[in-house]
């Protein structure tokens, strides 16, 4: 921690919790377009880890694209 930095107060949240963040997008062709990257590479087990699948598909739902996965993992169907 810096020389300047103080933690006033630590007390995590220890329940599950819901955390929304707002962005302003320049570009949201680019966005959607790695998104899409970050979405294919998810479902091939290949993903960074940063994104789950259903949080990419709500990204794209929130720049107007509609996504739906026809065969998820194992052969499953998905629809979302």
């Amino acid at each position: 921690m810096p020389s300047k930095v103080r933690i006033v107060k630590w007390e995590p949240k220890k329940e599950q919790m819901t955390v929304t963040v707002h962005y302003a997008v320049s570009n949201p062709a680019l966005l959607a377009e790695i998104a899409v990257k970050k979405l294919q590479r998810e479902l091939l087990g290949a993903g960074c880890g940063c994104h789950r699948a259903e949080e990419l598909i709500g990204l794209l739902r929130d720049l107007g694209c509609e996504v739906q996965i026809e065969e998820g993992p194992g052969g499953k169907t998905n629809a979302n």
